[in-house]
């Protein structure tokens, strides 16, 4: 063999070695990548496979929503029937409140701050009914002692008056 040859033959295996360097990093970098694309898919909290479980999950949910409508159908034809109760006025209103919950409705945090508000007030005020309600134990009791005292008092002055006379 010439040396032209040889060093045609040694030339080509380099390239090969180059090549086949080349193609073991590239592998590294696929096998790397392969890795990411397994992890999104089966990561069990963000992973394709978590979150089509939970589109099942929720689909499953969607399908009772037909029954919603349905029961929302009877509740306005139970409104038609009862329209000058108070009390029913009160739950009439207690279902709108339900039925835009269903449709979407989100309370703002407006509406959660005047809620724990009301709820503050209304705390309040059962409290205030409760000391007032002490107060007229208290005050009844008093009255009561009161008179036990000022009885016996008013006796003896009766009793002094009229010996006077």
């Amino acid at each position: 063999m010439s040396d032209d040859k040889i060093l045609e033959l040694k030339d080509a295996m380099l390239r090969m070695e180059h090549t086949l360097k080349t193609f073991g990093e590239k592998q590294d970098e696929i096998l790397a990548d392969v890795r990411v694309v397994k992890n999104a898919v089966y990561d069990p909290e963000k992973g394709l496979y978590a979150r089509v479980n939970n589109v099942e999950a929720w689909r499953v949910g969607m399908n009772d929503y037909p029954q919603v409508k349905e029961d929302v159908r009877d509740i306005k034809v139970w409104k038609a029937t009862v329209e000058d109760y108070p009390q029913v006025k009160e739950e009439v209103r207690d279902i709108r409140v339900w039925k835009q919950s269903l449709t979407g409705y989100h309370e703002t945090k407006a509406d959660v701050r005047d809620l724990k508000t009301w709820q503050s007030q209304l705390s309040d005020y059962e409290d205030i009914k409760d000391d007032v309600r002490d107060l007229n134990k208290w005050s009844a009791g008093i009255t009561k002692a009161l008179w036990a005292a000022a009885l016996p008092l008013a006796g003896l002055l009766l009793d002094k008056v009229f010996h006077m006379l």
